[in-house]
């Protein structure tokens, strides 16, 4: 679809305080930002602030429930502050840091997820709970004796949900299954194929051959998609050879770099896009990954591209090859 089609949704944001990741060691205070986009379907019965009604969802038969939500695009941040020297403008900045594809005006707010949401109307309301939240922890249900002798991380999530139509949304269900299994399919046959480059134990053509069509049944791949990942995981085979006789330059990208890409669902809503590894257009419902240069893959085929190369297929734009260099977010 071209991008024309408007669709309702709704934004929530969400700011709590949480001790289930660490806190920076040199600022008093980390934040760790979620920014995504998820959709649901028009027939799951929602509540007056657009929730998803989940006791009204439990009436709907086993075989007729769909999935509470789909998963689209997501990103995540981790920034850290000195509290002391925190205004209004840094969280304001910390905001327009972060390029959120849709808008915070109109707005679902709550500072603990106990509480009824708070309908706000701008950006800058979006900004000062925040910044109040920040500078008034016992407003978050955090003691003054923990503000005072802890350092503090705050987990600010930020979730626009698009509502579709029954049908449309179904399909996207449909094939992001699909694409999963076609996944896990890739990582399996590719893990086969680098132990025998390593030098693991070899099969025999008979049994490599009935242990490919197992994986391809059990993942649901077609006849094309089959082919395909035979013929990236045996690059992948031969870059692995290559690169341990010290004769290949292509290196691939490191693992936390490609875990890091944003991901997200090709939705109605999306603009076409041409993937430039399979030279296809990505269908409604396709999971997509983008690179730090902003040009969008299948995920699959971006990943398996990945696993030999860890240069953009179209700019040529590199990611990092260690661990250690994958960039997390600034300092303010």
């Amino acid at each position: 679809m071209s991008g024309t089609t408007s669709y309702d949704n709704e934004v929530y944001v969400t700011a709590s305080y949480c001790d289930d990741f660490p806190s920076d060691p040199i600022s008093d205070l980390t934040v760790a930002v979620d920014v995504m986009k998820n959709y649901v379907s028009d027939s799951i019965p929602r509540r007056t602030s657009g929730r998803v009604d989940h006791m009204k969802v439990l009436l709907i038969a086993d075989d007729q429930r769909p999935p509470k939500e789909i998963r689209g695009a997501s990103a995540e941040w981790r920034f850290a502050f000195p509290r002391v020297s925190l205004t209004k403008t840094t969280v304001s900045g910390m905001i327009k840091y972060l390029r959120i594809p849709f808008g915070l005006e109109k707005v679902q707010w709550r500072a603990r997820y106990k509480d009824n949401w708070t309908r706000l109307e701008s950006e800058d309301d979006v900004v000062a709970r925040i910044f109040d939240v920040i500078s008034n922890p016992k407003n978050a249900g955090v003691s003054e004796e923990t503000a005072s002798t802890r350092n503090l991380a705050l987990s600010l999530r930020i979730k626009q949900e698009i509502v579709l139509p029954h049908e449309e949304y179904m399909e996207t269900v449909e094939r992001k299954r699909k694409e999963e299994l076609a996944q896990r399919a890739y990582e399996s046959i590719t893990a086969l194929f680098r132990m025998e480059a390593a030098g693991g134990e070899r099969m025999s053509p008979r049994r490599r051959e009935s242990t490919l069509r197992e994986i391809a049944e059990k993942g649901g791949l077609d006849q094309p998609m089959f082919e395909q990942i035979l013929r990236e995981s045996a690059l992948v085979s031969a870059t692995t050879q290559q690169q341990q006789q010290g004769g290949s330059r292509r290196v691939p990208a490191a693992k936390l770099a490609v875990k890091k890409m944003e991901e997200e669902i090709i939705g109605p809503d999306s603009k076409k896009i041409m993937c430039a590894v399979c030279r296809e257009e990505m269908k409604i419902g396709s999971m997509a990954a983008c690179m730090p240069c902003s040009h969008k893959f299948h995920k699959t085929c971006i990943d398996m591209w990945l696993n030999r190369s860890r240069t953009c297929p179209m700019c040529r734009s590199k990611l990092p090859v260690t661990e250690t260099s994958v960039w997390s977010g600034p300092r303010f």
